[in-house]
């Protein structure tokens, strides 16, 4: 999409995409996925995965129209404002300014990831030579940046410091990182190839079925036989998860990117929300003053 395409016959449809963008935006900061670092375990909870950063990427990468990523970044800093008004109702000014200049920087680092990666493009098409630099970008440099920014600006606008802050600056990086995981690899490989056809397109064979059927009965005695430590049937798919990640693969080989898009997204986040080690009860991690900055 264009700029400038936003007029005329296609006006209403650009606003809806723009609606719901925005919903996007507003809504996914409400739904971390905590979890309690192993490495630090006294250091308190935090959130594995910051869903909505991965969509704010995603926008500049798929739409050249830049309106959309302002909706989404507008969106994003309204939600912010919400939740400050829910757990800090009497320091919400105080609290959003002191945010401000991270996410004034984060604005132009994500404008400037996508623009390192190769996109936008005229033609939304994701090559093989596509791989390298959207992996480097988009896996390392994006939170990556992240985490540094963190430093600077909790250096200077926190009482944190030495081991602590470094902490932080890296529970920041990997949840930018695992939104990346499941909301922008999945984006861009369902825009850029829900019109083409399966990876694999020869017909299924009978001793290929045969085989799937039997590795799949395979994958589910093992996660009976096996029991998951955390008591969940399905959180065994954990101990389990090459044998898992072998049949997802053949799924995404054999399905159109229109379905296997979607399916990469659901299994991704499924496995980040299993493997995620739940919080100490009694400890509300969105109000933990040492872990706020991972949940935004």
């Amino acid at each position: 999409m264009q700029r400038g395409q936003c007029k005329g016959h296609r006006s209403g449809r650009c606003k809806r995409e723009a609606i719901l963008v925005a919903i996007a935006c507003f809504l996914l900061p409400f739904l971390p996925i905590p979890y309690w670092p192993e490495f630090r375990p006294y250091a308190g909870p935090s959130s594995l995965v910051n869903l909505h950063w991965g969509l704010l990427l995603a926008l500049p990468m798929l739409m050249p129209d830049r309106r959309y990523f302002h909706v989404g970044f507008l969106a994003l800093l309204l939600s912010w404002c919400a939740q400050l008004v829910l757990l800090y109702p009497g320091e919400v000014v105080q609290r959003f300014l002191g945010t401000l200049p991270l996410y004034l920087s984060m604005y132009g680092w994500t404008l400037l990831c996508a623009r390192l990666a190769g996109w936008p493009r005229q033609r939304l098409l994701f090559r093989q030579e596509d791989i390298v630099p959207f992996g480097a970008v988009a896996f390392a440099l994006y939170p990556a940046g992240w985490a540094v920014a963190h430093l600077a600006f909790a250096g200077l606008f926190s009482g944190l410091e030495g081991e602590a802050l470094f902490e932080q600056a890296i529970r920041v990086g990997f949840s930018r990182f695992y939104g990346v995981l499941c909301v922008t690899l999945p984006l861009v490989l369902w825009v850029t190839g829900r019109r083409e056809p399966a990876p694999m397109q020869v017909p299924l064979r009978a001793w290929e079925v045969v085989l799937v059927a039997a590795y799949s009965l395979l994958l589910g005695v093992m996660l009976w036989a096996v029991p998951s430590p955390s008591g969940h049937l399905l959180g065994g798919l954990l101990d389990q998860r090459l044998m898992f990640a072998g049949l997802v693969m053949w799924a995404v080989l054999r399905l159109p990117w229109r379905w296997s898009a979607p399916l990469i997204a659901c299994v991704t986040t499924l496995l980040v929300s299993w493997w995620a080690p739940a919080p100490v009860p009694g400890c509300a991690p969105t109000r933990c003053s040492c872990c706020r900055s991972a949940w935004r």
